[in-house]
């Protein structure tokens, strides 16, 4: 269950009362378009994120991988490009879009599969992507950004040694299967935050684009226990600073 962090989640508050403009400088419904490549520069922090997380992909339905989803079978790095990839012009919406909203704003803007997946986490019935993680949560919109823009085939098996499954799992997987996990944030780069009282499944979001050593933009989805889903900057000063970037396949800086 995601639990969010006092600073940040006034504004989510206030957002779901109208998708409100929020203190990054959004406008209007809540959307702000940026027509900026990897690098450059995004408005102040819009809150802060804290961690979500996602049912166990052990139970039924997650369990089995559906059509789609990536053979895992061989080295953890078969299927990872080598070194760093090419950049990718990209166009980042920014924008907190709470509920159902967020699934479908991220199919709008991201071109997310899935964008009316039942909520999930609040004890609804939970559908696997074709990852094999559940959809509408964190690990679903990160496995699609790692195959959609990261090059790799990952999904719920990814390195051949067990399941990744709930978000918090992620960090010690990544180590177990020889991937960089680190402190330093990077485009393409996994956000992983651990395990905490209020958020016990921890939360894992994608690293859009890199200001600076303290200060990037992440997506993520269900930051609120609830499909929703929120582009946005993280800084060192604003809090919410992730535990580690997992380095499945950085991108260079546009």
């Amino acid at each position: 269950m995601r639990v969010t962090s006092l600073t940040g989640r006034l504004a989510i508050a206030a957002g779901a009362l109208g998708l409100a403009a929020l203190t990054t400088g959004l406008t209007g419904t809540g959307i702000a378009v940026a027509g900026a490549t990897s690098t450059g520069t995004a408005g102040p922090a819009a809150g802060s994120a804290a961690a979500a997380g996602q049912p166990a992909a052990g139970t039924a339905g997650a369990g089995t991988a559906g059509a789609g989803t990536a053979g895992a079978g061989g080295a953890a790095r078969a299927d990872r490009p080598a070194g760093v990839l090419p950049p990718i012009p990209t166009k980042i919406t920014l924008g907190h879009w709470p509920g159902p909203a967020g699934t479908r704003a991220a199919a709008k803007f991201y071109g997310y599969p899935y964008p009316h997946p039942p909520a999930c986490t609040g004890g609804g019935k939970c559908v696997a992507d074709k990852w094999a993680f559940y959809r509408g949560q964190c690990t679903s919109w990160v496995a699609y950004r790692l195959n959609q823009i990261g090059g790799i085939s990952f999904s719920n098996y990814y390195g051949g040694k067990g399941r990744w499954g709930d978000a918090v799992r992620w960090g010690r997987m990544a180590k177990k299967l020889g991937i960089t996990v680190n402190t330093t944030p990077a485009v393409g780069a996994i956000a992983w935050y651990s395990a905490t009282k209020p958020a016990p499944d921890g939360h894992v979001a994608y690293v859009e684009r890199v200001n600076s050593p303290t200060s990037f933009v992440m997506s993520e989805m269900n930051y609120d226990a609830d499909n929703g889903f929120w582009v946005h900057t993280i800084t060192k000063a604003t809090g919410d600073w992730p535990t580690e970037f997992i380095h499945f396949a950085d991108r260079s800086p546009q």
